[in-house]
């Protein structure tokens, strides 16, 4: 068990590989494009609409929507398997429902993260959507719940699942990954906390009973609603989508819950965590010199070489002529450090990066430019199908989000998002210009290298091609969208704003 007397290991290649992963994943420009119903041009404007109003909702809230995006890449790197939940954001902490089922005519879509030990979902079935019913478990202050829903509450429910819920909330923001005891040191479990309850939501998917779905909630044996409905609006086909949206790491075929990216990293950490504190510990101990003097010995401190040191001395009269004895400490062998060496080794080979080129390093001192793309490209091919499989997650949460706001958004509201050349546009929208148009498409938008000396090779290429001269008679629209591909987007042509 650890305790606060060990040294605190530096060396965690845990943390870096999150690190290193996220950026890989989150540092792909991937465009989200819909695609029209027909070949109409109303049908098309649909689609190019719907495209502005995903890019609006990920700028609202100083892009809120960017940070759980985050969130949602690190608990799938930690837990192989993460959610997020899309739902209508009603000012003032209102539920999204009214008294008779309705959805609420305010607020925003949003989406947020959920901390994967809070879902709950049937043990049949291998993909979300054939789960027969999920839920969802939060800690809520009781007067919310009685303020929110206009219910008296008879009890909070079951005492031992509030205190784990308050324990797993406080391990998680709280405990640290080297030193004590996490949650249980120094405190008592069951410490007494504000008047909370645990807030259980359920979502049913839709059967020949309740052809679009159950959604219901409750708090202990209390149902505090249930609507014949899910979160989400079933389509007109029997469409039908949760409010959660799984995001998986490593598949395990025939198991819902996938493997981390870190599970083969623990092993190697703990053994170098170990090696770390040993060799710590010997270097204060018995791998420490030691001096034996013969006789008193005085402290003085001197200045040498501009350095303050501290100079031992001693009467040599006094001793008889005997000398310092010193005596070498005894170090750790060397295949200690060889050990080391070979574990840090095992988790850079785990991990998917065997040079850590990933993390910015070069891979020697010999090694050309040229080589270290060709290594970094080598590693990011053998993560691609972990980043493929991301984003087809993340383009259902943006179908569901397109979904909702054609029953939120009724009235017409102001919407502001860049145009193609990067210029602020204000456009109206209500949910209803969509025209049914959900069928989202997500696609790299930059296809030259994502460093800067390779943005920076391409503007040199570009100019020497005379792409930029005055006289280059390319449509301006297909220039820009040319300069977007390649990720160079931030270049603005002449065009009048008043054209």
């Amino acid at each position: 068990m650890p305790t606060p007397y060990l040294p605190t290991p530096v060396a965690n290649i845990i943390r870096d590989y999150v690190r290193s992963m996220k950026s890989l994943i989150l540092n792909k420009d991937y465009a989200v494009t819909i695609w029209p119903n027909s070949n109409d041009l109303d049908d098309r404007e649909a689609s190019q609409m719907g495209e502005s109003f995903l890019r609006w909702l990920d700028t609202l809230d100083d892009e809120r929507a960017l940070d759980e995006k985050e969130k949602v890449a690190i608990w799938m790197l930690l837990c192989g398997t993460s959610f997020d939940r899309t739902y209508p954001d009603m000012d003032g902490d209102m539920w999204v429902f009214d008294k008779g089922g309705n959805p609420i005519k305010k607020g925003n879509v949003v989406t947020e993260c959920v901390n994967p030990f809070s879902v709950a979902v049937d043990k049949y079935g291998d993909r979300l959507r054939r789960k027969r019913w999920i839920g969802i478990k939060t800690l809520r202050p009781k007067e919310w719940v009685e303020d929110t829903f206009k219910k008296t509450l008879t009890g909070g429910g079951d005492e031992s699942l509030i205190d784990y819920e308050r324990q797993l909330a406080r391990l998680v923001a709280n405990v640290s990954p080297w030193k004590g005891d996490g949650l249980e040191f120094g405190q008592s479990p069951s410490i007494p906390d504000e008047d909370m309850v645990i807030f259980k939501e359920v979502e049913i998917r839709p059967t020949k009973k309740d052809p679009k779905g159950v959604y219901a909630a409750m708090v202990g044996d209390q149902i505090i609603f249930k609507y014949s409905r899910l979160p989400i609006p079933c389509g007109k086909e029997g469409e039908w989508e949760y409010s959660l949206t799984d995001y998986h790491y490593h598949f395990t075929p025939g198991r819902f819950w996938s493997e981390s990216g870190v599970n083969d990293i623990i092993s190697p950490q703990n053994t170098i965590n170990q090696i770390d504190q040993d060799l710590e510990v010997n270097r204060k101990g018995i791998g420490k010199p030691m001096v034996i003097m013969p006789s008193d010995v005085t402290m003085k401190k001197m200045t040498k070489f501009g350095q303050s040191i501290i100079v031992l001395q001693y009467d040599a009269l006094l001793s008889g002529g005997a000398k310092p004895e010193i005596g070498r400490g005894t170090p750790l062998p060397a295949q200690v450090l060889e050990e080391r060496l070979v574990h840090l080794q095992n988790a850079q080979d785990a991990a998917g990066d065997p040079k850590n080129v990933l993390r910015g390093k070069a891979p020697s001192t010999q090694s050309s430019g040229v080589m270290v793309d060709i290594l970094r490209d080598a590693a990011e091919q053998g993560h691609l199908p972990d980043v493929e499989r991301f984003y087809r997650a993340f383009k259902r949460t943006k179908r569901k989000q397109l979904i909702l706001a054609q029953e939120v958004f009724t009235e017409e509201r102001m919407i502001k998002i860049p145009d193609k050349g990067g210029r602020p546009k204000v456009r109206k929208f209500k949910g209803a210009d969509l025209r049914n148009n959900t069928d989202v498409r997500l696609e790299l938008a930059s296809g030259a290298a994502s460093t800067r000396a390779g943005q920076t090779n391409m503007v040199i290429k570009l100019l020497e091609q005379g792409f930029f001269a005055a006289d280059n008679i390319m449509d301006p629209e297909f220039k820009q969208e040319i300069l977007r591909r390649v990720g160079l987007s931030g270049f603005k042509d002449k065009t009048s704003p008043d054209a």
